[in-house]
C-alpha cells in the first residue's frame, strides 16, 4: 500500500527538486545511422511481438516514427528480458526498450535524458483472494518476474512495512499471472499497464496495493551508440511539448493516456488549500479571542451579580478561568484551566499563580501586575505554563481586575495555544525554507501574476543575470519586457499559461540594463489562491555556450591531427620500405659502376637507374617529410638571405601576370633549419599563391619578421603540437586571389588534395610535415575574393647564422678490418656488404639486433666499426646498442635510418654514438661516415 503522507512531504521540497531538474544540457543532433537493432521482450501493451512475427505495442511504434525521421532500417530483436540485458551487453543489439533506472543499470548502460512514461507496481490476486493491504501478504507467497524493477520494488515495500512473504522468481510476467492462476502463488507482482491489459486472460483482478512508480526509458550499452540516445532524446521532448504529436496519439491508442495527464503544475494543488485553511484558523482564532475578550468584560459585569450563572459560566467554559489574589494565590479555576496545566482542581488550588510560571517571564508578570492596577485590564498576551509533568504549555492570556467581597481579585482567561504555535512554527520554518532557498539559489528565478503580468517576486541570481537593481525589475511586466518581446520569449511565457505545460527555451538576450547574454529558460505555470501566476527561471549559459564552441574546436582539431598523425605514420612506414628497396637498387647501380669501364655501353643506363632511384628517393623524402620525420641537415640560418637567394628560381615559378613584392625585415635572428627543406616549403607556397591568381593580375608579397608568441597565438595553428612559447621567425606568402573557404581550409593538408585537379602531389601535406618536423607551425588566413595569407613560424635559434662551409670528400678513401653490417632486409644485407668489401673490409652480417650482439660476442676484439639500422625485429637497433656498450663501452657503432637524424640522435645522446647514416644511402655516403670514425680495437 502507498504511504501517502511521505508523498506529501515529499512534494513539500518541490522547488529544491525542480531547481535541480532545471538545470539540463541540449543535446546535439546525433549523426544518422543505416542499421539499429532493438531488443524487444514481451510486456504488453509497451511492446511485445504478436503472431505475425511483428513487433507492437507503445515503445515500437515511438520508434517506427523516430527511425521514419531519422532514416533508420529497425531489426527487432525478440527474447525474454533476461536475453535482452545479455544481448546488448554482447554488442548483439544496439538498443534496448521499456528499460526502468537503477543505479546498477547505470554502470552498464547509458539511458535517455526524457522518460517515455511511468509506470507502477501493483499486486494482482485471484478474484476469491482476500488481500486488502501489504499486511495481509505476511507468510504468503508472492510471484516476480526474475530482474524486473518492479519485483525489486515490491521487495523494498515489504521490507518498509515490515512484511515477510515467500517469493517466487518467474522468467516473464505472463509466467507469473499463470502462476497466481493455479495457485502456485497466492499474489503476483507486474507493471500496472501489464495489468490492465492481461488480468481478464488469468482471470485475475488488481489488489489495491500499488507501490514505487517508476519512469521507462530507452537505453544503450554503456559508452556506445550515444547519437542513438541523442536523436531519441530530441524527438522525445519536441512531441511532449506538442499536445497533438503522434507520442499522444500513440499514448492514447496503446494506452488510453490523454496528453492531459501529462501535464503538471510546479505547486501541488494542495498547498495553496492548506496555507488557506491555516489563514482562516488564524483569523478565526483571532476573531474568537476578540470576542471572548468583549464577553467576558461584558458578560462579567452583568453576571456576577448572579452567582449561579457566575458559576455555570465558569465551570462550563471552554476556555480555562481561573480567579487569583494579588499575590497570586489561586482562589478558584475551571475544569479547562487545570487541564491545560495537567493537574487537578484540588491540586491547583494549593498552587499559586508564580509556581506555575517559569522564571523567564517574572519581569514581565510584574509589568502586567502594573498595568492591571492602574487601568484594571491586561492582554491579552503569550506566556508558558508549567504543566506536571515538567514541560511548557503555550497560552494566551488576558484578564481584569475585580472586586469580590471587598477584596480585589484577578480574573483571567487562558487558551491553550500549543497547537497554533507548533502550526505557526512550522508554517514559519516552511516560509524561511522556502525563501532562503530561493535567494540562495544559483538559478535565476522570477514569479509574476499570471493575470496583471506584474513581478511579484525576484531572487538575487535573477538581478545578478539581468545586470541592473532588484527595485526597478519588481516593477516590470513580463508582457511589456522588450527583451523577452525581440526574443519570443514572451510568446513561450502566455502558451505556458494558456495550457500550463513547463516548457525550457534557450535564447540570446539584451536585458534592460544593455547586457547582452546567452540565457536557458524554463517557464512554468502554478496556482497560488486559485490565481495563476508565471514562474520563469533563468540561467546564464554564455560561458557554457563558449565552453561547448571551444570544446568543438578543440574536438575539431584533435580529430584533423589525429588524421594527420594516422597518415604520417603511414606514409612514414611506406618511406622506409620504399628506402630499403632503392638502397638496394642504388647500390648495385653504383657498385656496378665502380666495376665496369667507363666505355662499356651499360654505364648510361645505370647512370639513368642513379638518376630515377634519386628521384623516388626524393618522392620517399616528401613522403617522411610529411610525417615530420624526413632527412634535414640542420643549420643555423638567415631567413632573408634564403629567400634572397631563391628570387630567381621564385620568380620562374610563378605566372607571368603576377608580379612578386618583398618586405623583409632586417636583422632577423637565426633559425635553425635544414635550408633544402625549407627552400621546398617556400617553393610550395609560391606556386599555391600563383595558381590562387588564376589566369588574372595580381601580387606576390613575401614578408618576414620576428614575434613573441604565447599559449594563445601557439593554440592557433591548425594542427597544435604543443610548441612552447617564446620568440619565433616567420616569413609569410600573401597573394590577391581567390581565396578558400572553410571545406578548402579544413582539407588542405590532405595528402594528394588539390583544387586543381586530382593527385597533385603531396604538397602542403608535405611543408605541413617539415614545418612539424622543425618545431614550427603554419597559419593559415583566407577569404573568398579577398586572397591568402600563409605565415610560417619557426623557434629562434640559440646562435648566429653559420657560413657556408662545403667540405670535401675523399673519393680514395679505403678501409681495413672486419666491420658488422645489421640490417632486417636481405637486400640492403646484399648491397651494404658488397658495398663494404669494396671499400676493403671483411664484412659479419646478422639480420636483427639479437644475432648482432650473439656475433659480437663471438668476434669481440676483432669487429672494428658496427654499421646498424636501427628498426628491425625482435631487438632493434637502439637495445642491441646498449648491450654491445655493455661488453664494450668503446664500440663503435653507425646507426643508419629513413628518418632524419635530429629523430635519432636524442635517442643515443650521451651514449657514444659514432655516426648516422640517412637511408638510402650512397657509396660515397658510406664510405664518408666509415672515413671520419677512428678505429682503435683492430686485431
Amino acid at each position: 500500500m502507498i504511504d501517502h503522507m511521505k508523498i506529501v512531504y515529499r512534494f513539500i521540497f518541490f522547488i529544491m527538486l525542480f531547481l535541480a531538474a532545471a538545470n539540463l544540457s541540449v543535446p546535439s543532433t546525433a549523426e544518422a545511422v543505416k542499421s539499429l537493432r532493438v531488443g524487444i521482450f514481451p510486456f504488453e501493451p509497451i511492446n511485445y511481438m504478436d503472431e505475425s512475427g511483428q513487433a507492437q505495442g507503445f515503445y515500437p511504434d515511438l520508434l517506427r516514427e523516430i527511425a521514419r525521421e531519422a532514416h533508420w532500417e529497425l531489426e527487432f530483436v525478440p527474447g525474454s528480458w533476461n536475453e535482452g540485458l545479455e544481448r546488448l551487453q554482447s554488442g548483439a543489439i544496439d538498443l534496448i526498450m521499456s528499460v526502468a533506472y537503477s543505479q546498477n543499470r547505470a554502470e552498464i548502460m547509458d539511458f535517455t535524458h526524457e522518460s517515455v512514461m511511468e509506470l507502477w507496481g501493483q499486486v494482482y490476486i485471484r478474484p476469491e483472494g482476500i488481500i486488502n493491504n501489504i499486511s495481509d501478504l505476511a507468510g504468503r507467497r508472492v510471484g516476480v518476474m526474475r530482474k524486473d524493477i518492479n519485483g525489486t520494488n515490491f521487495r523494498a515495500t515489504a521490507r518498509e512495512f515490515n512484511v515477510q512473504c515467500d517469493i517466487f522468481e518467474f522468467p516473464t510476467h505472463d509466467d507469473v499471472f499463470t502462476a497466481v492462476k493455479e495457485g502456485v502463488v497466492d499474489a503476483g507482482v507486474a507493471p500496472q499497464h501489464f495489468g490492465l491489459r492481461h488480468t481478464k486472460n488469468y482471470d485475475l483482478v488488481p489488489s489495491t496495493i500499488q507501490f514505487s512508480p517508476f519512469s521507462t526509458y530507452f537505453a544503450v550499452k554503456k559508452g556506445q551508440n550515444f547519437d542513438v540516445l541523442t536523436i531519441v532524446d530530441r524527438q522525445l521532448t519536441l512531441w511532449k511539448q506538442d499536445k497533438e504529436s503522434v507520442y499522444y496519439q500513440h499514448s492514447s491508442n496503446w494506452l488510453g493516456i490523454q496528453p492531459h495527464s501529462h501535464s503538471f503544475s510546479m505547486i501541488p494543488r494542495w498547498l495553496p488549500w492548506v496555507l488557506a485553511t491555516i489563514a482562516v484558523v488564524v483569523m478565526l482564532l483571532v476573531i474568537m479571542n476578540m470576542i471572548l475578550k468583549s464577553q467576558i468584560k461584558k458578560r462579567t459585569r452583568e453576571l456576577l451579580a448572579s452567582e449561579r450563572y457566575n458559576r455555570m459560566l465558569f465551570d462550563q467554559s471552554l476556555i480555562g478561568l481561573a480567579v487569583a489574589r494579588m499575590d497570586g494565590k489561586l482562589v478558584d479555576v475551571n475544569s479547562a484551566y487545570v487541564s491545560i496545566i495537567g493537574r487537578s482542581i484540588d491540586e491547583t488550588l494549593n498552587l499559586t499563580y508564580w509556581d506555575i510560571t517559569p522564571d523567564k517571564y517574572v519581569l514581565q508578570e510584574q509589568q502586567v501586575l502594573a498595568t492591571l492596577s492602574t487601568s484594571g485590564v491586561y492582554g491579552p498576551y503569550e506566556k508558558e505554563y508549567i504543566h506536571k509533568d515538567g514541560h511548557l504549555v503555550s497560552v494566551r492570556q488576558q484578564g481584569l481586575l475585580i472586586e469580590l467581597k471587598g477584596e480585589k481579585l484577578i480574573l483571567s482567561s487562558v487558551e491553550d495555544i500549543t497547537e497554533r504555535k507548533l502550526a505557526e512554527e512550522a508554517l514559519r520554518r516552511a516560509l524561511n525554507f522556502t525563501e532562503v532557498l530561493l535567494e540562495q539559489s544559483p538559478m535565476g528565478i522570477r514569479v509574476f501574476d499570471g493575470d496583471t503580468g506584474i513581478c511579484l517576486k525576484i531572487n538575487q541570481a535573477a538581478v545578478s543575470i539581468a545586470g541592473g537593481p532588484a527595485e526597478i525589475l519588481l516593477k516590470q511586466n513580463f508582457r511589456e519586457l522588450k527583451s523577452l518581446q525581440d526574443s519570443g520569449m514572451t510568446n513561450v511565457a502566455e502558451t505556458v499559461l494558456a495550457d500550463g505545460v513547463a516548457r525550457q527555451v534557450e535564447t540570446d538576450i539584451v536585458t534592460t540594463f544593455g547586457k547582452t547574454l546567452s540565457v536557458r529558460f524554463f517557464f512554468a505555470r502554478f496556482f497560488a489562491e486559485k490565481q495563476p501566476h508565471l514562474l520563469m527561471i533563468g540561467q546564464d549559459i554564455s560561458e557554457e555556450k563558449l565552453l561547448v564552441e571551444e570544446k568543438q574546436q578543440m574536438e575539431k582539431k584533435m580529430l584533423h591531427a589525429q588524421k594527420l598523425e594516422s597518415l604520417g605514420i603511414l606514409a612514414g612506414g611506406i618511406a622506409h620500405d620504399f628506402n630499403n628497396i632503392l638502397m638496394a637498387v642504388t647500390g648495385h647501380a653504383e657498385l656496378a659502376l665502380l666495376r665496369l669501364s667507363s666505355e662499356s655501353p651499360v654505364v648510361h643506363n645505370l647512370k639513368q637507374i642513379q638518376i630515377a632511384t634519386k628521384k623516388a628517393a626524393d618522392i620517399a623524402g616528401q613522403m617522411l617529410a610529411y610525417s615530420g620525420k624526413g632527412r634535414f641537415v640542420i643549420e643555423n640560418l638567415d631567413l632573408n638571405r634564403v629567400i634572397e637567394e631563391m628570387t630567381h628560381v621564385l620568380e620562374g615559378a610563378i605566372s607571368k601576370k603576377a608580379q612578386m613584392l618583398f618586405n623583409f625585415t632586417p636583422n632577423l635572428p637565426a633559425v635553425e633549419t635544414d635550408a633544402t627543406q625549407l627552400r621546398q616549403v617556400i617553393t610550395n607556397l609560391i606556386i599555391n599563391a600563383s595558381e590562387a591568381l588564376g589566369e588574372k593580375s595580381g601580387v606576390i608579397t613575401i614578408s618576414t619578421g620576428v614575434v613573441n608568441c604565447d599559449r594563445d597565438c601557439l593554440h592557433e595553428s591548425w594542427v597544435d603540437d604543443d610548441l612552447s612559447a617564446g620568440l619565433y621567425v616567420y616569413f609569410e606568402v600573401t597573394d590577391t586571389g581567390c581565396g578558400m573557404n572553410m571545406e578548402t581550409l579544413n582539407r588542405i593538408y590532405d595528402p594528394f588534395f588539390s583544387t586543381k585537379f586530382t593527385g597533385r602531389g603531396l604538397g602542403m601535406a608535405a611543408a605541413q610535415g617539415i614545418v612539424r618536423g622543425h618545431k614550427g607551425m603554419i597559419q593559415i588566413n583566407s577569404e573568398i575574393g579577398q586572397g591568402t595569407t600563409f605565415r610560417v613560424l619557426l623557434p629562434k635559434a640559440t646562435g648566429s647564422a653559420d657560413l657556408c662551409d662545403d667540405a670535401e670528400t675523399d673519393s680514395v678513401w679505403q678501409g681495413s678490418g672486419q666491420v658488422l653490417l645489421v640490417d632486417d632486409e636481405a637486400m640492403v644485407l646484399a648491397v651494404g656488404k658488397a658495398m663494404l668489401e669494396e671499400l676493403g673490409f671483411e664484412v659479419l652480417t646478422a639480420s636483427n639486433g639479437l644475432e648482432a650482439v650473439a656475433l659480437f660476442k663471438e668476434y669481440s676484439g676483432t669487429i672494428g666499426q658496427v654499421v646498424m639500422d636501427l628498426t628491425m625485429p625482435h631487438m632493434g637497433g637502439e637495445e642491441a646498442f646498449g648491450e654491445m656498450r655493455q661488453l664494450d663501452p668503446k664500440v663503435k657503432v653507425i646507426i643508419t635510418s629513413g628518418y632524419n637524424e635530429q629523430e635519432i640522435t636524442p635517442l643515443f645522446a650521451g651514449k657514444g654514438l659514432s655516426g648516422f647514416i640517412h637511408k638510402p644511402f650512397s657509396f660515397p655516403a658510406l664510405r664518408e661516415a666509415l672515413a671520419t670514425v677512428p678505429v682503435s680495437n683492430l686485431s
